[in-house]
């Protein structure tokens, strides 16, 4: 049985009302694990067996790199190709999860993890701008708006910071963005631009500071491999096809990266 936390006070009315669970025990874990443990205790009379969150999403990963077909993917030239992971080269590997937060682990082998740094900035924190500056309602609806918007109505270019031929000096194209929202700084309106602009450069940008900070921390541990995941990758093509447009800036050659979808597991 898997339950979000939103459902959960819900789901423990329905199952106390018509017995339909009669489960002594239950494998939980992250936040609600603990949140929730006294409301399934006294309603239905369910003791947690708490998992620890790293060593759940670990574990969980490892195997569904191993062991599941058609479960880890990456793109190439905007194809996307599902792969399966060498169980002999998978190690090491820097795991993000990505969801109301961003949580990098460094991924060393078989029950070998440790929590490396974490960030704030996360999903959540993308949506609730994303509410404020274009009164979207949901995330998909979020998503949706971003694939009809072009990032570059708002974002300040190299091209035009230095002109059309880009920084020379630094190889640096002219298309390459300077700096996110950075046009703003000369009308100051927001409501002087499209929604769907607004949207799609709020989104390049959030995944731009992820896939960067990745990078970093990827190199500073000297791990060529990164897999991402998280709730904030879970059945959204269009934002993972913003991967490789991220990754490719900079960091040819130098990293190896997949991500991979955990469909309730």
């Amino acid at each position: 049985m898997l339950l979000s936390s939103k459902s959960v006070s819900q789901c423990s009315s329905t199952c106390c009302s018509d017995g339909t669970y009669q489960y002594a025990k239950i494998m939980a874990t992250g936040g609600g694990s603990h949140k929730y443990e006294d409301l399934f205790k006294d309603r239905l009379g369910f003791t947690f067996h708490r998992v620890d969150e790293l060593e759940g999403l670990v574990g969980g990963a490892n195997f569904l790199l191993k062991n599941v077909h058609q479960e880890a993917f990456t793109y190439t030239d905007g194809r996307k190709e599902f792969i399966r992971a060498d169980p002999v080269d998978l190690f090491p590997y820097l795991l993000v999860t990505i969801g109301s937060g961003v949580t990098w682990i460094k991924v060393t082998g078989e029950g070998k993890a440790e929590f490396y740094t974490g960030s704030t900035i996360g999903g959540s924190t993308m949506l609730g701008m994303a509410r404020v500056l274009t009164k979207c309602k949901s995330y998909d609806h979020f998503l949706e708006l971003s694939q009809q918007g072009d990032d570059s109505a708002l974002n300040l270019t190299v091209g035009d910071i230095y002109g059309e031929m880009g920084n020379i000096k630094y190889n640096i194209p002219p298309s390459s963005v300077a700096c996110r929202f950075g046009k703003l700084n000369r009308d100051g309106d927001i409501s002087l631009h499209k929604v769907e602009d607004v949207a799609a450069s709020l989104l390049s940008g959030f995944i731009y500071h992820i896939i960067h900070t990745s990078h970093l921390v990827a190199k500073n541990l000297g791990i060529k491999r990164i897999v991402f995941g998280g709730s904030f990758t879970i059945g959204h093509s269009s934002t993972m096809e913003r991967y490789p447009m991220n990754f490719t800036k900079g960091h040819e050659g130098k990293c190896k990266q997949f991500s991979y979808a955990m469909r309730g597991f």
